[in-house]
């Protein structure tokens, strides 16, 4: 499994770039991504500004309802159907395969 910071954005849309064989919409270069997390080549997901998560199958990227406009910071998972993301606020999202439900964490900090 694959965990990083930084230029997030870069490396999935350059990723899917080159191993999507859909096109990458050119909507997708406006989110700022704070962190990234994949379990393979055909399997990444990407976090960030105002709830945005992102997911590359290795084919297409798409991006995931998260439930939440809450700045997500950080992402990981024990597998491609149990991931979870944190951020702003005390914010955890988890996704389970299908879909992202947020939890509670007991914290606004």
């Amino acid at each position: 499994m694959v965990r990083s910071k930084g230029f997030a954005l870069l490396v999935i849309i350059t990723c899917c770039i080159a191993i999507c064989t859909t096109p990458v919409s050119a909507a997708y270069y406006d989110k700022a991504l704070f962190a990234i997390w994949a379990t393979s080549a055909d399997d990444i997901f990407a976090v960030g500004m105002s709830g945005a998560i992102f997911h590359c199958d290795g084919s297409k990227l798409v991006s995931m309802p998260s439930n939440t406009s809450t700045n997500l910071l950080d992402i990981w998972g024990s597998s491609p159907r149990d991931v979870f993301a944190v951020g702003d606020e005390g914010t955890i999202v988890h996704y389970n395969g299908s879909s992202w439900t947020e939890m509670n964490s007991g914290t606004l900090e």
